[in-house]
């Protein structure tokens, strides 16, 4: 709520490892209902369903970090 400056919860779930990523991470609610994190220092990518459950990850090199996550429907165009 912008005008009021009070935010709600409507989600929350913990990486099954036990891992917090301290800078840079985020999170975006998809059309699905699902959710994908970005947990930034810890270089995964996860989709969480509702229920919690997961739905795929990602993991890169050693290393490496991920930040932003943006949701496209599709990485084809059409013909």
């Amino acid at each position: 709520d912008e005008e009021g400056r009070t935010v709600e919860q409507v989600f929350r779930w913990y990486h099954p490892n036990v891992v917090q990523a301290a800078i840079l991470g985020d999170a975006r609610k998809l059309p699905s209902g699902s959710y994908l994190a970005s947990w930034s220092t810890i270089g995964e990518l996860t989709e969480v369903g509702p229920d919690g459950t997961i739905r795929w990850r990602a993991k890169t090199s050693d290393g490496k970090v991920t930040m932003r996550v943006v949701w496209m429907e599709t990485l084809y165009q059409p013909s």
